[in-house]
């Protein structure tokens, strides 16, 4: 018995990333002489299964000549294929279906890999705050860093700093700098995650922002 291709690809229903095939692929895997758009209206009308749960609606305009005409496309489940298979009552859907059966198959021998690997990950993110209260030199070091590559990219950072020492206003400081208000607060919005100061007194004054350059 020769394999079939089935191409399945990943997609989302409800936000959650699901596994799914091209109705019009099934409809020409099963070789029906039915045209697809009478089949796949009629199948969705005889069973219960549901949009944005079992299959996602697409549509789409295309030109022909002077017209344009709506092709919709049907992006099922596995779950969902695997039943209209079954539905057409013959070899070829069983082999199908024994397909569809092996992906899924497939897919649940993966599971125990990814949660093992997730969990690694998740055990290396977990020992990074440690590492850092326990090197508190490294922490600064990352810091500083990361404050250098700042001022480098954002060389107005040093005014603002000057001029909110000064106790401007956002707005104020936009006039100076050129900037929108919305702007200057991004810019104190990263400065303050980098430690340049706090959302109270300042942690990095512009004389030390000169020693950083």
């Amino acid at each position: 018995m020769t394999n079939l291709p089935i191409h399945t690809f990943t997609g989302q229903i409800n936000n959650y990333p699901t596994e799914l095939i091209n109705a019009r692929e099934v409809h020409e895997l099963l070789q029906l002489k039915t045209r697809f758009d009478i089949w796949i209206n009629r199948r969705l009308s005889e069973t219960r299964f549901r949009q944005n749960l079992d299959f996602i609606e697409r549509s789409s305009l295309n030109n022909r000549g002077f017209f344009k005409t709506e092709t919709k496309e049907y992006h099922l489940t596995l779950r969902m294929a695997e039943h209209l298979c079954l539905m057409e009552n013959n070899e070829i859907g069983d082999r199908i279906r024994d397909l569809f059966i092996e992906c899924e198959e497939q897919a649940r021998n993966e599971i125990p890999r990814l949660q093992a690997e997730n969990a690694q990950l998740n055990a290396k993110l977990t020992a990074i705050p440690t590492f850092l209260r326990n090197n508190p030199d490294e922490l600064a070091r990352l810091i500083t860093t990361a404050q250098t590559a700042f001022l480098t990219a954002n060389p107005q950072a040093k005014d603002f700093l000057r001029y909110r020492e000064m106790g401007l206003s956002y707005r104020e400081i936009g006039t100076l700098l050129g900037k929108t208000k919305d702007s200057v607060k991004w810019m104190a919005f990263k400065m303050r995650n980098l430690g340049f100061f706090s959302s109270t007194l300042p942690k990095t004054t512009a004389v030390q922002l000169d020693l950083l350059a």
